[in-house]
This record gives C-alpha cells, structure tokens and sequence, in this order.
C-alpha cells in the first residue's frame, strides 16, 4: 500500500519487487493505491522552491510514478486504485482518497524554509547504499 506518490513513498519500490523475486517470490505483486494517485501534479512556478524543484527535475509535472507505472507493473506489480475505504488483508485498510486541507500561507512559508535551509545547506538529500 502506498500512501501518497513523493519519492520518499515510491522510490524504493521498484528495489523491493527486485528483491522479492531475487529470493524466488514469482507471484504478482498487488499495491493499493488511492483513486488520482496517477494523476499529474504540478509544481507552484510562481514561488521559488517551485521553480528551483521543477528546474531541477527538468519538468513542473512531478508524480514521478507516471513515468515508472509501466516500469513497474512490468515487474509484476498490479496496482489497485481503492475509491473507498476497503479492506486489502485481514485487519489492514485504504482510506481511499482523503481531500487535503490546508492553509495555503502557512504552505507557502513552509515551501520557502525549505528552500532557504536548502541554501544555506542546512538540509539536504543524500542516498546511502549497502
């Protein structure tokens, strides 16, 4: 089940499934998702840290997953869109989709510490292998 499409929540999946059929699993692989998880998104270009990120992805469109669905599914992977609450295994739910509500001043500020902590290389991104 994954919960939302950033990297940080899809970017190893494709790993994982390797993984699995490295250790013999042949089986295809269900992974629910909600309804809209495949849609486009688009980044804010009118605030900074929307023009930086986009810049650096080399496109303002940013579920990745739309590029990597093909990819993925030809792992083995099924994915299932859920509209609904349901129940994917005994006791485990899907919400489905959940609105988001936020206060677009707030998320903007957040989106400009980020970017000024990024500047000032308070933060960053590092991938460690083993």
């Amino acid at each position: 089940m994954l919960s939302l499409f950033h990297f940080d929540h899809t970017g190893g999946l494709d790993e994982i499934v390797n993984l699995l059929r490295r250790k013999g699993i042949t089986r295809s692989i269900n992974v629910y998702v909600a309804k809209g998880f495949f849609e486009p998104r688009y980044l804010d270009q009118r605030s900074e840290a929307g023009r930086s990120l986009a810049e650096r992805l080399g496109s303002s469109q940013w579920n990745m997953m739309l590029t990597k669905r093909s990819q993925i599914e030809s792992l083995g992977v099924k994915f299932i869109e859920v509209s609904k609450a349901t129940e994917v295994a005994p006791g485990v739910c899907a919400t489905g989709p959940i609105e988001r509500k936020f206060n677009k001043e707030i998320f903007q500020n957040s989106l400009k510490s980020i970017a000024k902590m990024k500047q000032e290389k308070l933060i960053g991104f590092q991938i460690v292998k083993d």
